[in-house]
């Protein structure tokens, strides 16, 4: 690593930290926990020097002494990420009253290294150190994909499944005067209400068929007959039958009402673009194992800060309260309680390689193809779609059973099973059905050799049954 850096730190570089150290009036130097070993290090080498140097690892003292600097004066800031929230903060803060800012850093574009007006790059192979690490870099990724800035809004991994990151937001961010209004069209958007009642969270359910999306002018009028409520909840893409709900006409509802929007985005997610800010969205939660293609283990949420920020002491759940979730990892991406760092390491994987596929439009056009080409193959053997093609959403699609249907679910799904693919029971209550999803590292032809499968399945069985 040493070498590394030697290598990366070219000679005017250095001739320009030392002129900066030698000349300044004053000389800051910020870190937090870790770095401090190295602050300490470089504070005392200086001060043998003969400089006038001072260390500071308080958030308000950094801002304090920060704001004090003049164009005269030299800002340190030592991070290893480069993303710890306290010391970017008082180089930022240092650049604004003039000083001449130097980051030290292991990486180049972290956000440090955007205030720095010198950069020392301890190595230019960027290698990650320790889950935190790759815990900033996926936040900051989630903000990309979500078409949002970090300066409104903030990204917070939660342990758990998808369910946890729910019922986090839902139990952090509603408060105990405050009312909230589900809008449930299946399974997922009625956990909402349960995780409501077990909370004593005040709230109201508009309940809408399974096959039929939530109605944004209906909702309006709930909203002006009912001032009371604050917020508003829905699922995007529900499982339940694979609706695709229209959260965008929901969202312009709600916002013109002035009320709080939270969206599950758990199915959709990475796999059909949602531009948070531009529909209104305000907290939108979704799971590292669904359109991101990663492994089961967290959720995440991204929230407006300013929503967030207000939430704190509002929490129902020690281990779900989302504030202090936040607080804990804006330092430097450490985990209140024990991280899940193996799926820490594969959700990090995963966002490269959901970048390599083309990001967000190229993996929803792979997911597009392959419900297109599953309802067109299933159409021919006689098999119907339970949702109209309006609605349909590309994630998972629920089909009903053929005419004249004689065999049990369990009979295909073990024909199927069998055969290596693996499909998923009816969950819609009024009706004989069965579901198959297509996200993942699934292709047209993987539809292909399924459907033929089935096929094969309901002509063996018919053959038998005649």
């Amino acid at each position: 690593m040493l070498e590394e850096t030697l290598k990366n730190f070219p000679g005017k570089t250095y001739k320009r930290v030392v002129e900066a150290l030698r000349n300044a009036r004053i000389i800051d130097i910020y870190s937090v926990e870790n770095s401090e070993v190295v602050a300490v290090d470089l504070l005392t080498k200086l001060l043998y020097l003969g400089l006038p140097c001072r260390h500071f690892t308080d958030c308000y003292l950094q801002q304090i002494a920060a704001g004090q600097l003049t164009e005269r004066d030299v800002a340190v800031g030592i991070s290893y990420s480069g993303e710890s929230k306290d010391t970017v903060d008082a180089v930022r803060a240092a650049k604004r009253s003039g000083a001449c800012t130097v980051a030290v850093t292991n990486f180049k574009d972290s956000t440090i290294a955007k205030y720095a007006d010198i950069l020392i790059c301890t190595s230019q192979d960027q290698h990650f150190y320790g889950n935190a690490i790759f815990t900033q870099e996926i936040r900051k990724g989630l903000l990309k994909l979500a078409h949002v800035s970090e300066d409104e809004y903030t990204a917070v991994l939660m342990q758990g499944s998808g369910t946890f990151g729910v019922e986090s937001v839902l139990t952090s961010v509603i408060g105990s005067g405050d009312e909230l209004l589900i809008c449930a069209n299946g399974a997922y958007g009625e956990r909402m209400a349960d995780i409501a009642g077990h909370a004593g969270i005040k709230h109201q359910v508009y309940n809408e068929h399974y096959n039929k999306v939530p109605n944004a002018q209906k909702i309006g009028e709930m909203l002006d007959a009912d001032p009371a409520i604050t917020h508003v909840s829905m699922v995007h893409s529900e499982t339940t039958s694979g609706i695709l709900n229209d959260i965008e006409a929901v969202g312009k509802v709600v916002k013109e009402k002035g009320r709080v929007f939270i969206v599950d985005a758990m199915s959709s997610f990475g796999g059909v673009d949602i531009p948070v800010k531009d529909w209104g969205i305000d907290f939108i939660i979704s799971s590292a194992n669904k359109c991101i293609q990663g492994v089961p283990g967290f959720s995440f949420i991204i929230a407006r800060r300013d929503l967030l920020e207000a939430s704190a002491g509002k929490a129902r759940s020690l281990s779900l309260d989302l504030y202090d979730q936040w607080k804990t990892m804006e330092v430097d991406g450490k985990w209140r309680f024990t991280s899940p760092t193996h799926v820490v390491l594969a959700f990090a994987q995963a966002m490269k390689e959901l970048e390599e596929e083309g990001g967000i439009e190229a993996r929803s056009r792979r997911y597009t193809e392959n419900n297109r080409l599953l309802i067109e193959k299933m159409a021919e053997m006689g098999i119907r779609p339970y949702i109209d093609s309006t609605h349909q959403g590309p994630i998972i699609t629920t089909f009903f059973y053929p005419e004249e249907c004689h065999f049990t679910f369990s009979q295909m799904y073990e024909y199927i099973k069998d055969r290596g693919y693996a499909i998923y029971p009816g969950k819609v209550t009024e009706a004989e059905t069965f579901r198959i999803g297509n996200i993942g590292e699934i292709y047209p032809e993987d539809i292909e050799k399924v459907c033929a499968i089935i096929k094969e399945f309901l002509e063996e069985y018919n053959h038998e049954e005649n």
